[in-house]
């Protein structure tokens, strides 16, 4: 797999990957507070409720401690580690949470993530409500396959190390 795959490139309509790598950042580091960097900042403030957060900071709940929920990157290892034919590897980005505060400028666009291993090749499936073809999009496909990228890397590690210790 070409990582560079996922920078979707159509005259007029190409990723900013400088951005969409920082984005990616921001999301790996587990937080919806928009002020990791003046860049993230200036693109988000007008979807932030509070001038803070926001709600569709997808790493906030993959790879957070989003609202005390357990961390959902850990527990989709631990799933595709125990048994690599589940069915149960999903990350829940759109939750209940969200229903609290309907009139918020933010409502995640995402739904969920689920990760499947199939023929020995690792699936991501992203379920969306909706989708702004024109600036998201890109930056989704971008961020959603480079996390899948560093999932398959984790679990060719773990699993690697299992199968080498006696």
């Amino acid at each position: 797999l070409n990582p560079n795959d996922c920078i979707i490139t159509l005259e007029g309509f190409n990723t900013n990957i400088k951005y969409a790598v920082e984005e990616l950042s921001w999301y790996i580091c587990g937080t919806n507070n928009i002020n990791y960097t003046e860049k993230i900042k200036k693109v988000w403030k007008k979807y932030s409720d509070d001038g803070e957060t926001v709600n569709s900071a997808y790493g906030y709940y993959i790879f957070g401690n989003n609202h005390g929920l357990p961390n959902q990157w850990n527990f989709v290892i631990e799933k595709l580690t125990e048994d690599k034919d589940t069915r149960q590897a999903v990350i829940n980005i759109n939750n209940p949470f969200h229903k609290i505060n309907p009139k918020t400028k933010d409502f995640p666009c995402t739904l969920s993530l689920q990760y499947l291993i199939r023929d020995n090749k690792l699936h991501m499936i992203v379920n969306m409500r909706s989708n702004d073809i024109f600036y998201g999009f890109r930056n989704d496909v971008y961020c959603f396959s480079k996390i899948h990228l560093l999932l398959f890397a984790k679990l060719s590690l773990i699993l690697t190390a299992v199968l080498l210790i006696p």
